[in-house]
């Protein structure tokens, strides 16, 4: 008796369709291990070869715009305009007192010029008179005086001393001890700066120049008076009024005399200001 095979069955296609998909993902995966390590190994080759993260490079290597506050000091001792534009012919912001340390901001283009600020004032100055370095205080062993009735207190050289005046329109004058004919006369009024100005001139006075002025906060005028005889200049001074809250300051003194100008330039930046109760 013949054994009878049984004739094959034939793979189902169900089956056959989960395989060829086994195979795609299979496929796949290899596809994207092998691309991965590719850019992996290319990654590491690159890092190897650039130049280090500029976290370490030094302070030469990096700009950078946060460079520390710069600073500078006027050296005029009869202060110095502070500008709105870097002209001279543009509008005065402020006068930055001898020795003012002023902040600063940048350089004009024709490098003659400064823009910074001192207390709340910003505009440009001259670079000729400002310096980096400090200025020593001249008015370190000065004596002081104030004016209780009108708010005003300034201070003058130790070896000078104080005259109380009962006329000529002034409340006192301070005179160098050792030197005579010489004095700075001060004056505290209840009058405006325009009304005081026109008592400056006469038919023997003449006011030869003037300038704005701050100091301290108030808004003034330097005026050089001079006085005349027979078409011929007498002696010139100088003359320096402030207006605030209704009070009027008015200083006169000598405008020449280097020693004497220096003075009354330099006590000019010691006026202060008190709000009066």
């Amino acid at each position: 008796m013949q054994d009878i095979i049984p004739p094959q069955k034939k793979p189902a296609k169900k089956s056959l369709k989960i395989i060829l998909i086994i195979l795609a993902v299979l496929l796949i995966v290899l596809i994207a291990v092998t691309v991965t390590y590719f850019l992996t190994k290319e990654r590491f080759q690159s890092a190897e070869s650039s130049p280090k993260n500029n976290s370490n490079l030094t302070s030469k290597d990096v700009s950078t715009s946060n460079k520390s506050d710069e600073f500078v000091y006027i050296t005029s001792k009869s202060g110095l305009n502070l500008r709105e534009d870097a002209t001279t012919v543009s509008d005065i912001i402020y006068t930055l007192p001898y020795r003012a340390k002023v902040k600063l901001a940048k350089k004009s283009a024709d490098n003659k010029w400064y823009k910074g600020t001192f207390e709340d004032a910003t505009g440009w100055f001259s670079i000729d008179y400002a310096q980096k370095e400090e200025i020593e205080d001249p008015t370190a062993d000065w004596q002081g005086f104030e004016s209780p009735n009108s708010g005003y207190s300034l201070k003058f050289p130790s070896d000078w001393r104080k005259k109380t005046l009962a006329s000529d329109g002034y409340d006192f004058e301070i005179i160098p001890k050792d030197v005579g004919g010489v004095e700075i006369s001060i004056a505290f009024k209840e009058q405006t700066l325009g009304k005081e100005k026109e008592t400056l001139v006469d038919a023997n006075h003449t006011i030869a120049a003037k300038s704005a002025i701050f100091v301290d906060g108030a808004k003034g005028e330097r005026i050089v008076l001079q006085k005349t005889k027979d078409s011929k200049i007498v002696y010139t001074t100088d003359v320096l009024l402030l207006e605030r809250d209704g009070k009027l300051i008015r200083i006169e003194g000598p405008a020449d005399g280097e020693d004497f100008g220096d003075v009354f330039d330099i006590l000019v930046w010691t006026i202060k200001f008190k709000v009066l109760q």
